[in-house]
C-alpha cells in the first residue's frame, strides 16, 4: 500500500484512503511481559515486515552490572553473534567502548549499578525473518548510564522467534513490545 497523498478541505474520504494512512509507519504486533531470563516470544517475525522496533520497558534484573540481550530463533548454542558498544555515565561524562566481540547471544545494552532497579531498551532490527544477515542497533539507558549497542547475526536462515536472556542472575519483570516497519 502507498500513502495517500495530503487531503483537501471537502474532501471525501474513502476506505482505502484512511487505510493507506492509518497504516503508515510503526505498525504494532504486540506486549509480551517478560518473567524469566529465556522467555522465548514464538512468532515475533514474518514477511509482512522486513524490518522491526522492539522496546522493552521497565526490565527488573536480579544482579547488577549484568548485560541484557536477545536471541534469535529458539537455539541457545549460537555463536554467529558479533557485537560492539559504546557507553556514558551521566553527571560524570565517562565514557567506555568495546571492540567487536562475538557470543553466543545479542547484546542490548547492560543494568549498570540497578540491581533490582529498572531500565529500558530500544532497538531496530532488520530482516530477522529473511535468510540474511541481520543487523541491530539498540540504545539503553536507567537514568544514571546509558549507552548503544550495534551488530550483525551472520547466519543467514530466517528467524521467526526471539527471546531475552541476562548475563548473571535473572530477568524478573518488565514488557518487550514489537513493532513492524511499514513497507513502501
Amino acid at each position: 500500500m502507498a500513502v495517500s497523498t495530503p487531503t483537501t478541505p471537502g474532501q471525501i474520504l474513502t476506505s482505502a484512503y484512511v487505510n493507506n494512512n492509518i497504516n503508515s509507519g510503526l505498525t504494532y504486533i504486540s506486549t509480551t511481559s517478560l518473567t524469566s531470563s529465556g522467555q522465548n516470544i514464538a512468532g515475533a517475525f514474518s514477511s509482512t515486515y522486513t524490518n522491526y522496533r522492539i522496546v522493552l520497558n521497565n526490565i527488573v534484573t536480579s544482579a547488577n552490572n549484568t548485560l541484557v540481550a536477545f536471541r534469535l530463533g529458539s537455539s541457545t548454542t549460537r555463536t554467529e553473534y558479533i557485537y560492539g558498544s559504546a557507553g556514558v555515565v551521566i553527571g560524570t561524562g565517562a565514557f567506555n567502548a568495546d571492540t567487536a566481540t562475538a557470543g553466543t547471544f545479542a547484546m542490548l545494552g547492560y543494568s549498570r549499578n540497578v540491581t533490582g532497579g529498572t531500565q529500558n531498551f530500544s532497538f531496530d532490527l532488520i530482516n530477522p525473518q529473511a535468510a540474511a544477515r541481520k543487523t541491530w542497533t539498540s540504545s539503553w539507558n536507567n537514568g544514571s548510564y546509558m549507552g548503544t549497542v550495534v551488530g550483525v547475526d551472520t547466519l543467514e536462515s530466517a528467524q521467526t522467534d526471539i527471546n531475552f536472556v541476562v548475563g548473571t542472575g535473572t530477568l524478573t519483570g518488565g514488557t518487550v513490545t514489537i513493532y513492524g516497519y511499514r513497507k513502501a
